[in-house]
């Protein structure tokens, strides 16, 4: 293990001991942040860790056997800015 988080972005357990997978994370824990980054990627970020959340998010569904829809509906209402 070389980081903080997995690919789904579930924190590691500290152990010494062979684990099983399951019990390599804290089950429910997850940090979908710009904290997970290994290093700065220089710009602003915003979209990175949209995206990883949101990446984070399916796979945590799909994990659960959850309906997750992650395509844009094409009649949704648009809504205006403010200001």
């Amino acid at each position: 293990l070389t980081g903080v988080v997995n690919h789904k972005c579930q924190i590691y357990k500290p152990s010494l001991k062979q684990e099983d997978e399951c019990d390599k994370v804290y089950q429910g824990l997850y940090v979908c942040d710009g904290s997970i980054m290994p290093t700065s990627i220089g710009s602003n970020p915003l979209l990175t860790i949209t995206a990883m959340a949101e990446r984070a998010m399916i796979l945590l569904a799909q994990d659960h056997k959850l309906a997750f829809d992650d395509i844009p509906k094409q009649d949704a209402p648009l809504r205006q800015a403010i200001g």
